[in-house]
């Protein structure tokens, strides 16, 4: 593309993605037509509020389409009002209450097999509306018609095919956790552990390159009543020596080195995470410029690996 045609395609795609995010969302309940409500990957009340300060909470974002500057890394820290904040529309107001009741509602057990089952299930779904949201994205790029003869159209078909098998994959994750939801048969194995406080959050699922694509670790991290508490497991039919070496990691880890697994984990694995105001405030400028390129260029080989600890001057 020339300068022209790049200033075109970022205008559409911009255009593309706030319809999208305005998009009416159909319920992700089996057989449910109803429109979904935003739902909050952890609970709202009792944990994101606890460490919010004046409604808000720090994530990482990419910038917006229509700012992208040359040579400028288009991510960065930014404060999100916690409406928004760790959401997606993922299910209708009937079925988000139904489904979720018991940790949104009840003080949540950490002991509890149900409770893991739930954040998981709530993420994968989350998961799954992502690459909805990515697969029409490329759809309406194709289709847009000031982009004709502009766009590698074959180059947007090839993404539609890999969200679509992602897609695929997490469906059958998604099945599986809802079938352990109405008739528990332990087919999910996790560990809770609990490490000092820390002001931040949470709630993925990931796999590894080289192993099968339904071999996923869950973990969520959650701040909650003076500690951190990590669940982190799996299921027992798609697991793998890499997950089980991974979690030994964290029941080995000594609290001393918590903030670096933290930000190892928040640099190679996941991107539902996110920190308080006051912890945003103890990263000095160096500390986020450093994460930010460690997290830009973590899948290339030639990068080298830094220890990072984004919490090291939390008091």
């Amino acid at each position: 593309m020339n300068k022209n045609q790049r200033k075109l395609y970022t205008r559409i795609a911009g255009k593309i993605t706030i319809n999208l995010l305005n998009k009416k969302w159909k319920c992700l309940a089996e057989g449910c037509e109803e429109n979904s409500i935003n739902s909050h990957y952890l609970q709202r009340n009792g944990i994101l509020n606890s460490i919010a300060e004046n409604g808000h909470l720090v994530e990482i974002k990419l910038a917006d389409i229509f700012k992208f500057e040359k040579n400028k890394i288009p991510i960065s820290f930014n404060q999100i009002g916690i409406k928004k904040a760790f959401s997606k529309p993922l299910f209708c107001v009937k079925h988000d209450s139904e489904i979720f009741n018991e940790i949104e509602k009840k003080q949540i057990d950490f002991d509890s097999y149900k409770t893991f089952i739930l954040l998981s299930y709530r993420v994968t779904s989350a998961e799954l509306r992502k690459k909805e949201f990515a697969i029409e994205r490329q759809k309406r790029l194709i289709n847009a018609q000031t982009l004709k003869g502009i766009l590698n159209e074959q180059t947007h078909e090839n993404q539609i095919i890999a969200y679509n098998l992602s897609a695929d994959d997490l469906k059958i994750s998604k099945r599986d956790l809802e079938l352990e939801l109405k008739k528990p048969q332990d087919n999910f194995e996790f560990i809770k552990l609990e490490f000092p406080y820390i002001e931040t959050y949470s709630s993925a699922l990931f796999n590894v390159n080289n192993y099968p694509p339904l071999d996923h670790v869950y973990i969520h991290t959650i701040p909650y009543s003076n500690k951190l508490f990590v669940l982190i497991g799996f299921n027992k039919n798609y697991t793998n020596k890499w997950i089980k070496n991974y979690i030994e990691t964290w029941q080995k880890l000594k609290p001393e080195n918590l903030g670096e697994k933290l930000t190892e984990l928040f640099i190679e694995h996941i991107e539902n995470w996110g920190i308080s105001p006051k912890i945003h405030r103890s990263i000095d400028n160096n500390l986020k410029n450093q994460f930010i390129e460690s997290y830009m260029n973590y899948v290339n080989p030639e990068y080298p690996k830094h220890k990072i600890d984004l919490f090291k001057n939390v008091t």
